[in-house]
């Protein structure tokens, strides 16, 4: 999937609303002038390897995660234009988390506003938006809240929770809106259907999606 990421409790902060104003890409920015606030916050109280380890990761995490998500962003953005152009209606499947910070219905919420950024790039970037619809699928957080070991400034500033806060565009359907063309059958683009379940204590096991 397409992961993009989000800052602490972005969009919006402290807010119980579904959507947003707020635009993906002026997000992206903001979020990676604070680069060095996270650097620097993480490599509290660590010896200097532990330091540069962790620095490292960062460090990646800024100049390759994000940095790559907005340059993918970019080429599927040229890619749903021209399928719009050739008369196709496209649908984005996009699922949104949150990290654990919060209580689960808030950030079921803000995984819902974090979708609605995207929906508004791409109002802004694409002139004919309207033949694009996306298909929200919030998931708030899927990360247990009761670890009570993880301080306040590690669910934020850590990794872990860094890489928590995001949404996935996991699929891509397009269909011909020209009545002439009906008999052209929609296409469904989706990925290698690998779940990642994590660590779990029962023998048994029930998911869906």
């Amino acid at each position: 999937p397409l992961t993009l990421y989000f800052d602490n409790d972005l969009p919006q902060k402290n807010s119980t609303d579904t959507t947003t104003n707020a635009i993906y890409t002026v997000l992206l920015n903001e979020y990676l002038a604070r680069k060095e606030t996270y650097i620097s916050q993480n490599l509290k109280g660590l010896n200097r390897n532990e330091a540069m380890d962790k620095e490292d990761d960062l460090i990646d995490f800024f100049d390759f995660q994000l940095v790559n998500g907005s340059n993918q962003l970019a080429e599927i953005t040229k890619f749903i234009e021209k399928q719009v152009s050739d008369d196709e209606k496209v649908k984005l499947i996009v699922r949104g988390y949150s990290s654990s910070l919060s209580n689960s219905d808030y950030n079921f919420k803000l995984s819902q506003r974090r979708i609605n950024s995207l929906q508004n790039y791409f109002n802004q970037a694409m002139r004919n938006s309207s033949e694009l619809e996306i298909i929200s699928l919030p998931m708030g957080d899927l990360v247990s809240t009761e670890n009570s070991q993880v301080s306040k400034r590690d669910k934020i500033y850590g990794l872990d929770a860094m890489y928590q806060r995001k949404i996935e565009i996991v699929g891509i359907v397009g269909g011909v809106t020209n009545p002439e063309n009906q008999s052209v059958s929609p296409k469904l683009v989706l990925p290698n259907p690998i779940i990642n379940l994590g660590k779990i204590k029962s023998n048994v096991v029930k998911y869906s999606l």
